[in-house]
């Protein structure tokens, strides 16, 4: 593992992103959370997308939001599925549904079957139903099973649901 990280730190001193982010998964697996963030930080001021994905998770789970925001922005900004996600995962869980509901459509049309989920929960919480059988059609294609299952479950509860409606106002 010495090795590994010589070399990471070699690739590193060239300014490889890529290099850097591996060296902070690296640390990361090693328990070493400060020097992860480091190697993270230095990727993510490369331009690494993924990197500033990973180092708003450690930010996340320190309780600085506000620094895991700003680290899930950049990703999403430089095409990040992920960050859109997390992005919209931290906008949620605060209660800003509307920013939540863009993030997860960024996320969404990148191709991230989770977002699809749960952006067509959040449009079945705002009433707009027509958007959450769609987005939940989109994860139902996903090749994560639990995923497509929970996203056919719900598109089924909220079909049903909505014949009843149906039949209730004729």
């Amino acid at each position: 593992m010495k090795g590994a990280i010589a070399a990471y730190n070699r690739a590193d001193q060239r300014a490889d992103a890529s290099a850097e982010a591996t060296l902070g998964l690296v640390y990361l697996e090693q328990g070493d959370e400060d020097a992860a963030h480091d190697a993270y930080s230095r990727a993510d001021e490369r331009g690494d997308a993924e990197a500033a994905v990973n180092l708003g998770l450690l930010r996340e789970r320190a309780g600085d939001l506000a620094g895991a925001e700003a680290a899930y922005r950049r990703a999403d900004a430089r095409g990040s599925a992920h960050g859109a996600f997390n992005l919209g995962a931290l906008f949620e869980d605060h209660g800003d549904l509307a920013n939540a509901a863009e993030a997860y459509h960024r996320a969404d049309q990148r191709g991230d079957a989770g977002a699809s989920a749960k952006l067509g929960m959040l449009l079945e919480r705002q009433c707009d139903y027509r958007g959450a059988l769609e987005a939940y059609a989109r994860a139902q294609r996903s090749d994560q099973p639990e995923i497509a299952e929970l996203a056919r479950s719900r598109a089924q509860a909220l079909a049903v649901g909505l014949s009843v409606a149906e039949k209730g106002q004729r």
